[in-house]
């Protein structure tokens, strides 16, 4: 008789402690779930868009001022660009896409202007001459340590073709504004948290 009553105390006790059990092992599922399943927010992913497009607004402002420089400086050149004779140095190749031949080169050479001697890299000059020879170059009225070739200027004229490249990246610009503003006002698809039963334990009553 008294062996009949403990296991039956014992079975009572089980069933008592069972929904307990089971309760807590399925909130520790549904929290292990919860903490692999963080994403990164649409905040987030807002913030680092308008950052983006802040960096491509900068990078478009700079290329139209480099445009209007360099049309700037070739009208300025062709008007007052100051005649010197340059003593070439030396001239390094520029290796073409393929690294097999020489697509042109970058020469520095050394000119007097004044009472100042200047060793600066020569602009527009693409072909080699060689170490200690003499060639023509315009100086930059407003940057007299800027030199050109002479003839190549003769041969260069401000246009504004050169606007394109900045005019098609200004268009891709606006449109990718556009579909950031789409984004930022579309409304988020929140999910209704879902509420968990209390941690306490079952009354035995």
């Amino acid at each position: 008789m008294n062996t009949d009553h403990r296991d039956a105390s014992d079975a009572g006790g089980s069933d008592v402690a069972s929904p307990y059990i089971e309760h807590r092992v399925r909130d520790t599922r549904v929290a292990s779930r919860g903490a692999e399943g963080r994403s990164i927010g649409r905040r987030f992913w807002l913030i680092a868009g308008a950052l983006g497009l802040v960096v491509f607004a900068v990078a478009l402002v700079l290329s139209f001022v480099s445009v209007a420089n360099a049309n700037a400086r070739i009208d300025r050149l062709k008007a007052h660009g100051i005649p010197v004779v340059v003593t070439m140095g030396r001239c390094f190749g520029n290796l073409a896409g393929s690294g097999s031949n020489v697509a042109g080169y970058q020469c520095r050479g050394s000119y007097r202007l004044g009472h100042t001697t200047y060793h600066e890299p020569i602009g527009y000059k693409t072909t080699f001459s060689p170490f200690g020879t003499t060639v023509q170059g315009l100086v930059d009225p407003s940057y007299h340590n800027s030199v050109s070739l002479a003839s190549a200027i003769r041969r260069t004229k401000a246009s504004n073709s050169k606007y394109v490249a900045p005019g098609i990246l200004t268009i891709v610009f606006l449109a990718l504004m556009l579909v950031f503003a789409r984004l930022a006002r579309r409304p988020t698809s929140g999910v209704a948290p879902s509420s968990h039963e209390g941690d306490a334990r079952p009354s035995t009553a």
